[in-house]
């Protein structure tokens, strides 16, 4: 119901409702200085006209809702093609949604867009916050990840500019296919992730196979030099130049059955001795072999470790080898001196160990590969490449995981976890 009200002089006037749609209808006003001025014989007139004035605003009315409709429907057509984008770049790819957000809008010079996403804000060129404004929750397998919100700028040229119902569908739409983006990407990147742990762990696997065969191969002619360096080193009236050849020899057959030990345990050929073993004691004694090496290289450690440690089943001279390379590694890693941090823990029913440096970092094209046999970066005489793969190895027959993080020129975390035996707490 309305009430109309007449401020004119007219002293006749003819009402004639019409409709424009289902839900909307309009009333037409003719007004006259002279009484009696509207016959009955001209109402059919009249008709005509507030007919043909109904349908032509209905038509501009449907033909504006369809030009709403189609850049709806574009908008969110483009946004869909961005799901089969290989673009990985967050912040390009929210870009280029607010680029496409914008023109959908009935009023696009009028409107602002924000996209918040996992605590990072995109927003358009010129960005013009209002208190007018719609906004979406973006969610991703459930979880909230971030928000849309569209802006609609007013000012007392343009204060009569509002949201259409069909608009704050749209961003509830837009959210939903941002949601989807940003899963089908996390699931791209845990794919690409898992595949790559796949071929390393096959690769270790290779690599273990054919180094316990090397490692057989060699055992029995090593052991022959060894034997046969030994007696002769007990021959009486060698020369001296013979002897010190021959010690030669015996240090060099030794130092090979060292590194053919690291083999074995690289590839698993040499099962771990079981017994009760406490992390804590590990960690202690491996600094205290390590203590003046450590001095002399000007770093310091500090242990923060948990003294509700419960024993685990382990081998304790293998879990000494690893605490030393892993120490040895974190003071190479520091040549100006350091601090490295070492804290033990219980998670997940496992024990951790973790070893952290603020030295020099590992790339990430390097860090990929540091578990395989014979790479390093070290100088020839620093080392033989063994060390962390031995450690992989040794930690896969407890049945536990080694993990490293690492930034250049911060430092590195080694986490070591291993199973904690139910009987033994």
């Amino acid at each position: 119901k309305a009430e109309i009200c007449i401020e004119a002089p007219y002293n006749s006037g003819l009402f004639m409702k019409f409709d424009i749609d289902e839900e909307h209808c309009a009333v037409l006003l003719f007004g006259n200085e002279q009484r009696d001025s509207f016959l009955e014989d001209e109402l059919e007139y009249y008709e005509n006209i507030v007919t043909t004035i109904g349908v032509a605003i209905a038509n501009r009315r449907a033909q504006n809702a369809l030009r709403e409709r189609i850049k709806e429907l574009t908008c969110l057509y483009n946004i869909s093609k961005l799901m089969n984008n290989d673009e990985n770049n967050e912040s390009a790819m929210m870009t280029r949604i607010i680029q496409i957000i914008k023109p959908a809008f009935q009023k696009p010079e009028f409107i602002n867009v924000e996209i918040d996403l996992n605590g990072n804000k995109y927003r358009n060129k010129d960005f013009k916050r209002s208190e007018t404004y719609i906004k979406a929750i973006i969610s991703e397998n459930g979880n909230k990840r971030g928000f849309l919100r569209v802006f609609l700028t007013l000012d007392n040229n343009n204060e009569n500019i509002y949201f259409l119902d069909e608009e704050r569908e749209l961003i509830e739409t837009i959210s939903s296919q941002i949601g989807l983006i940003v899963e089908k990407k996390q699931s791209l990147e845990d794919n690409k992730q898992l595949e790559s742990q796949l071929r390393h762990a096959d690769r270790l696997a290779t690599i273990g196979q054919l180094a316990a065969g090397v490692a057989h191969e060699l055992n029995e002619p090593l052991g022959s030099i060894l034997g046969f360096a030994q007696l002769i080193e007990k021959s009486y009236e060698l020369p001296e130049g013979a002897l010190r050849d021959c010690d030669r020899i015996i240090k060099g057959a030794l130092h090979a059955r060292e590194i053919i030990k690291k083999l074995m345990l690289f590839a698993k050929q040499m099962p771990p001795k079981e017994d009760y073993v406490n992390i804590n004691n590990i960690v202690e004694e491996s600094i205290l072999f390590l203590e003046k090496r450590i001095k002399n290289s000007n770093c310091i450690i500090e242990t923060f470790l948990n003294k509700e440690m419960p024993p685990i089943i382990a081998d304790a001279s293998q879990l000494y080898q690893v605490m030393m390379n892993l120490i040895v590694n974190a003071v190479q890693a520091m040549p100006n001196g350091g601090c490295i941090k070492i804290n033990t823990g219980i998670e997940n029913n496992q024990v951790f160990i973790l070893i952290k440096d603020n030295g020099t970092g590992i790339s990430e094209n390097i860090l990929e590969k540091i578990f395989l046999p014979f790479f390093t970066t070290k100088d020839i005489n620093e080392g033989t490449g063994l060390g962390l793969p031995v450690v992989h190895g040794i930690i896969s027959a407890h049945k536990g995981t080694i993990t490293v993080k690492s930034e250049i020129n911060k430092g590195t975390e080694f986490k070591v976890c291993l199973p904690i035996n139910m009987e033994s707490q």
